[in-house]
């Protein structure tokens, strides 16, 4: 068993309709090796100077993302994707499992695609595939997302300096009821049925501080990670 989410990895598809994935997903054909890639562009950040060059203010705009890769064109194999010119109608939702399918993969809820198409002697037509994240339904951009893993609601939460004695709660999808366990003794995780609800208690520390809930159920597992920001 892996420890990381390297290897080979599968990579599938659904259909988006209205930012949320449809949950028709189909595996794609294998990349060629080594060319899937994630890279992350850091959002614009502005800077509010004034005379002298001193900072007094900055504006950080969100990151944005591009998943990567290269499909050979193989014969009387139907293409992925079909492009016009380059350009694939309709929205995507795309999910990468590692090797390791407990390891941690990530999952793109809405995006559109693009294809290039090139040729050389040495590996014959091949397809670069990219697609480009956008904002989905709800949540972030880019998600974590484990093939088998727990499946939960959430995997982070976050709480003001104060005091929460009603909580934040987690749906779980699970056969069994689950059990949580926070790795810090300032947050606290109950459970009820397929819901765990996790509390904090006051940050009187002057520091933000992070807490890990482990949720288990039906033999699989998952990490919410639990932030407090100080007062």
């Amino acid at each position: 068993m892996a420890v990381l989410s390297w290897g080979k990895p599968r990579i599938q598809k659904c259909a988006s309709v209205a930012g949320v994935p449809d949950g028709n997903w189909v595996d794609l054909d294998t990349p060629k090796q080594d060319t899937t890639k994630l890279t992350t562009t850091a959002g614009q950040e502005v800077t509010a100077n004034e005379e002298g060059g001193d900072v007094v203010d900055v504006r950080s705009g969100k990151n944005t993302y591009s998943l990567e890769f290269d499909q050979f064109v193989k014969k009387g194999k139907a293409r992925d994707f079909e492009d016009e010119d380059g350009l694939v109608p309709g929205e995507f939702a795309i999910r990468l499992i590692p090797e390791d399918e407990a390891t941690e993969g990530l999952l793109i809820e809405r995006a559109t695609i693009r294809v290039e198409e090139n040729y050389s002697a040495t590996d014959g037509k091949i397809r670069h595939v990219v697609v480009k994240a956008i904002k989905p339904a709800a949540g972030k951009t880019l998600k974590p997302y484990t093939h088998n893993g727990l499946t939960v609601s959430l995997s982070e939460l976050f709480f003001t300096s104060a005091a929460d004695t009603t909580g934040k709660a987690i749906t779980v999808t699970s056969t069994a009821n689950p059990t949580a366990v926070s790795s810090e003794r300032w947050a606290t995780a109950e459970t009820s049925g397929k819901t765990v609800k996790v509390k904090v208690e006051a940050n009187t520390t002057g520091k933000l501080r992070k807490a890990v809930v482990t949720i288990t159920a039906d033999g699989k597992s998952a990490l919410v990670e639990v932030t407090q920001i100080p007062a």
